[in-house]
């Protein structure tokens, strides 16, 4: 009940609907057959198709892309960072074992890998290709007709739609008889596809799901010409500014707060407007370019020094397009009159109120706190519990890092990196803010709150708290002191005897030493703590501080940066068992700090109500 409380009641209505289909379907799979190929007969041959249609395509490596190709034909591909083995010429068996990861299974079910096969058409190695793109075309559809409860998902048919209409626009380059031919047939099941995704858009979960499905019809009415073209573009007209009105915040973030997520719906929107620019541009100039602009805009300002993401909430690097990939979709696209790229290396502060994300650059460093709300209260599937929590990079190095995402599969490893200790963020007891469950489910959550920029005599800072029943508030100020200095203050309302823990994750390869604890007796009692992390060249140095004794432990972890990828890493805790009210200040900085220990405003108040 606490996961339904906070579903809108039009949702829930949408959710029964779905519910109850799933029903019909688990005993009648197939039952959605006939339906569909009554429509497709009635309306496929009043249809026609168009060539105008603007799609993009990734650019690989020719080289990339024939090994990638001979690596397929030999049984060998690699999907979500596992290479999969398959008798090559039953690959769809692979699909039916029951070791692979539910998320590889509908990857594969996606067929972008035929995208990368197409890319290597040509008049001297088509032929082989060809044979490769059909016999996994026929394959898949002799053994997956509509209704098969993977192949079939709205989502996995929205993505499929989307790299079959790439395909189609590869095999139409291709002056053989034997490509053309295939093209027709695609054609045949991206109109099928399309009328599966008119009666089945995911209102009943809405989100970035919801986004993928209006982006595919909108490409599939980009394609097609006719009675059944012009309704999909009417659904799509009227459903997809919806969801940008409430999925787009005002300050271009994505309201599930992934930026993985962020990236794959601004990759829809583009893909929906250059679809439709060529069929309805004045449309497209009012609905899409502005809220395409926005996004755009967010993403710059959040990125790390290597030009990659944040991974706050479920993100990995490596499943969206990279940052400068995207950029360089949509100046390629010649929709938006700004050009966006990463920002060189200068000192300044980039703040994103409604998403609660601010990024500080300083010296070098870049430091991304996340302290806004968890995700929008009715959908809450990718949300970890990770309000107050922050990433740091020095240049292209990574020094402080979330640990990422292993997989989708419920189970210890999803819990694990959903959970609060897997962030860095202070807790109090261990409690949490947000009772996640199952892959995707959250009960009871309790958002941050604040957030705004504080223009301080020390610099700039952000401030946010998050508290719940039973639990003192805790409050994370972040502050650019000075060049290449951060003070982070971690503040603890009363609440009696609490346990304390704050820990930071360094990333991978970065060697973490710590100094012995000190008592400081020149302004009272101040215990202190210094610690240096290494990589290369660089070394960020580290400060704790308390008026009040705390301990740090260094152990070995692990983070996922990429799906079913794990590295080693050391992670570090700092823990207070204390009367509160209490308080501990952090400083990092690019140089060693000598003699007084500078931490963010207020520090004369620690241990105060």
């Amino acid at each position: 009940m606490a996961t339904l409380s906070h579903i809108p009641p039009a949702q829930i209505l949408q959710l029964l609907r779905h519910r109850l289909r799933s029903l019909t379907r688990g005993k009648f799979p197939f039952s959605c057959q006939p339906p569909l190929r009554k429509r497709f007969r009635k309306e496929w041959f009043s249809s026609s198709w168009s060539q105008d249609t603007r799609v993009q395509i990734r650019s690989l490596p020719e080289g990339e892309a024939i090994r990638r190709l001979e690596e397929f034909r030999a049984g060998r591909i690699e999907v979500l960072n596992r290479v999969e083995l398959f008798e090559p010429d039953r690959f769809w068996d692979l699909v039916e074992r029951s070791d692979l990861p539910p998320l590889a299974r509908e990857t594969l079910h996606y067929q972008e890998f035929l995208v990368d096969f197409g890319s290597l058409l040509d008049p001297e190695q088509g032929e082989k290709v060809l044979e490769v793109i059909e016999s996994v075309l026929c394959g898949w559809r002799e053994r997956f007709p509509p209704g098969h409860p993977v192949a079939w998902q709205p989502f996995t048919v929205a993505y499929r739609a989307q790299c079959g209409l790439r395909l189609h626009t590869l095999l139409l380059k291709t002056p053989l008889e034997r490509s053309l031919l295939l093209a027709e047939g695609l054609r045949r099941d991206l109109f099928q596809h399309g009328l599966f995704l008119e009666a089945n858009l995911e209102r009943h979960l809405g989100g970035n799901h919801l986004v993928k499905d209006l982006s595919a019809l909108a490409m599939l009415a980009g394609l097609f010409r006719g009675p059944t073209a012009d309704r999909w573009l009417a659904v799509v007209r009227k459903e997809l500014p919806r969801q940008i009105g409430i999925q787009v915040l005002p300050d271009g973030g994505h309201y599930e707060r992934s930026p993985m997520y962020h990236i794959l719906v601004m990759g829809d929107l583009l893909d929906a407007a250059l679809a439709l620019s060529t069929r309805d541009g004045s449309w497209v100039k009012s609905e899409l370019l502005e809220p395409l602009g926005r996004m755009a805009r967010f993403l710059v300002g959040v990125v790390h020094g290597d030009g990659e993401i944040p991974l706050f909430n479920d993100s990995v690097l490596g499943q969206a397009p990279c940052p400068s990939e995207m950029f360089q979709r949509l100046e390629g696209s010649g929709l938006l009159a700004e050009n966006f790229a990463v920002e060189a290396a200068g000192d300044g502060v980039d703040h994103f109120p409604d998403t609660g994300y601010t990024r500080f650059r300083s010296g070098g460093l870049c430091l991304v706190f996340d302290h806004g709300r968890l995700g929008p209260d009715e959908l809450m599937g990718h949300v970890h519990n990770d309000s107050l929590s922050f990433e740091l990079s020095w240049g292209p190095d990574r020094f402080i890092v979330d640990r990422g995402v292993y997989e989708y599969t419920m189970g210890p490893r999803r819990e694990e990196c959903r959970a609060i200790k897997a962030h860095n963020t202070p807790s109090v007891d261990g409690l949490s803010q947000a009772e996640t469950w199952a892959s995707f489910r959250v009960g009871k959550r309790w958002h941050a709150e604040g957030g705004d920029l504080e223009r301080l005599p020390e610099g700039e800072g952000v401030a946010a708290r998050w508290s719940r029943p039973g639990m003192p508030v805790i409050e994370r100020r972040v502050v650019r002191l000075d060049t290449g200095v951060f003070g982070i203050t971690d503040r603890i309302g009363a609440g009696g005897a609490r346990r304390i823990e704050i820990p930071f994750h360094f990333g991978p390869g970065v060697r973490v030493e710590v100094g012995e604890a000190v008592n400081r007796v020149d302004r009272g009692d101040v215990f202190t703590a210094r610690w240096s992390a290494t990589k290369g060249r660089k070394t960020l140095h580290g400060t704790f501080a308390s008026h009040q004794p705390f301990e740090v432990s260094l152990s070995e972890s692990v983070c996922w940066p990429r799906f079913h990828a794990k590295e080693q890493i050391a992670r570090l805790v700092v823990t207070l068992k204390a009367d509160t009210p209490v308080a501990m200040g952090t400083s990092l900085s690019t140089r060693e700090m000598r003699g007084e220990v500078r931490m963010a405003p207020d520090s004369k108040d620690w241990g105060r109500a």
